[in-house]
């Protein structure tokens, strides 16, 4: 169920990044911020919902103003970014090596 929410939820602004004005205070992305710097312990690790965080954080910086942008740079959500990038890529390299080494234990039957 929380895996459901969470998509829905950036899904929703992955199709609608604009931080309207009407938000003001920046609310949005505070509480926002505080979903995705904690998604290990919302659910366990999930390349999807990686990739939608961050593709998520580069439509926001992406489509706002730059007040916007330097509240995600305060906010620290670009080093959160390079963070899941770094640890998706540690990720995707050990299940290519566990791979590797699960063909190398297979006796060649030809």
């Amino acid at each position: 169920m929380q895996f459901l929410v969470l998509i829905q939820l950036l899904n929703h602004f992955c199709e609608n990044p604009k931080v309207q004005q009407e938000y003001g205070d920046g609310d949005i992305l505070v509480n926002l911020n505080l979903i995705l710097s904690n998604l290990d312990q919302i659910l366990p690790y999930n390349p999807i919902v990686i990739i939608k965080t961050l593709k998520l954080i580069n439509s926001l910086a992406f489509k706002n103003s730059m007040d916007v942008r330097r509240q995600m740079k305060y906010l620290k959500m670009f080093e959160l970014r390079d963070q899941l990038i770094v640890h998706h890529l540690m990720n995707v390299s050990e299940l290519l090596l566990y791979a590797s080494n699960e063909e190398a234990d297979e006796p060649n039957l030809s």
